[in-house]
């Protein structure tokens, strides 16, 4: 059977989230690494941190692939000094290469906001004129606020969510938008859904929503993305049986609830 290589990874990628859908402001793609170096253990993450990458090393793997991009702000010069220095000499020493898909992931077809969708069953799935990452569908059954709440605690694998409007309001068509949610893209859109499930908005955005009358659940930015990791297995697992494929276990949210 032919080896995959770091290109095959990327190829496939690129079929499934083209690097062209990624935002301007966006770093998307192979992050450092060899495009011709073989792959056979692959680890999934949101954010390359020290701990992932001590995962990786750890576990043997050849490929770390991030949801956030890896590199992003410009770099002046590569040393021990700070942690992304230190970071990338590290996955240099152990020829461990890092893709990042991002945006690309987030707003494609079948990408990460379909996924989510499905994984709240949601019916008759359609994108919107008002934000290409907002998918919107109808529950099966209609259910209170704190009823969905619930059920997407449950299928996210989430300690809490935080909500915003009534819990007792029944809800059926649903708004889903992973990541840092844009409030104006939502406040337009609100006579599209009953409520949006997200990862998060600031304080004074949160305002802005509810004197618009919008309801919604928040999973936090790494409970809304981690769904990234468990779409990206699924694809390799049908596109490249051969790979051992892992999700972090290394990675979590950075805040803690005391």
């Amino acid at each position: 059977m032919r080896e995959v290589k770091i290109q095959d990874i990327l190829d496939l990628i690129e079929r499934v989230a083209p690097a062209a859908n990624a935002d301007e402001w966006d770093n998307v793609g192979l992050m450092c690494g060899r495009r011709n170096a073989k792959v056979t253990k692959v680890l999934l993450c949101v954010d390359v941190t020290t701990d992932v990458i001590a995962e990786a090393i750890d576990t043997g793997c050849d490929l770390i692939v991030a949801h956030h991009p890896f590199l992003f702000e410009k770099i002046n010069l590569i040393d021990d000094r700070n942690a992304k220095g230190r970071q990338i000499l590290t996955l240099a020493e152990h020829k461990i290469a890092v893709i990042s898909a991002h945006t690309n992931a987030d707003s494609a077809t079948g990408g990460m906001n379909d996924y989510l969708a499905g994984l709240l069953s949601l019916q008759d799935i359609n994108t919107t004129e008002f934000s290409r990452y907002l998918r919107v569908g109808t529950l099966a059954t209609p259910l209170s606020v704190a009823e969905l709440a619930q059920t997407v605690k449950t299928k996210l694998s989430l300690k809490n969510t935080f909500v915003l409007g009534n819990l007792t309001d029944l809800v059926a068509r649903v708004g889903v938008y992973t990541g840092g949610a844009s409030v104006d893209e939502l406040i337009a859109a609100k006579s599209v859904f009953d409520v949006v499930v997200t990862g998060e908005f600031g304080y004074h955005k949160a305002i802005d929503l509810k004197e618009e009358g919008v309801r919604a659940i928040l999973c936090g930015h790494f409970g809304s993305e981690l769904l990234f990791c468990w779409w990206l297995k699924d694809i390799l697992a049908r596109a490249l049986p051969t790979l051992d494929v892992s999700v972090a276990e290394r990675q979590g949210e950075p805040l803690t609830v005391v």
